[in-house]
């Protein structure tokens, strides 16, 4: 924006030509599609990301586990646990 801004006072100021400001404005434009498809992919992704992990996800319902350090202990998973014995091999 101040590319377009500055442009634009120096066209009023009769230092640049109508054509360069036209210029600054398509760069603008330009640019703020970019950010925008940039954002757009960015959701994309995050879409990707729920249907990978089973959907349901709430993103802001997840909390960082505590470090090592923190804790003074290993980090716990949600793996679940069993207390099951393997089954002895057949023909033992």
């Amino acid at each position: 924006p101040e590319a377009l801004k500055l442009s634009t006072g120096l066209y009023k100021d009769g230092l640049i030509s109508f054509q360069e400001v036209l210029d600054s404005q398509r760069t603008l434009f330009s640019q703020e599609s970019d950010v925008a498809g940039s954002r757009g992919q960015a959701a994309q992704a995050l879409v990707f990301l729920y249907r990978a992990l089973g959907g349901g996800w709430d993103p802001a319902k997840v909390t960082q586990p505590p470090t090592e350090k923190e804790s003074g202990t290993a980090p716990k998973t949600d793996a679940p646990t069993s207390t099951a014995k393997p089954a002895a091999p057949k023909g033992s």
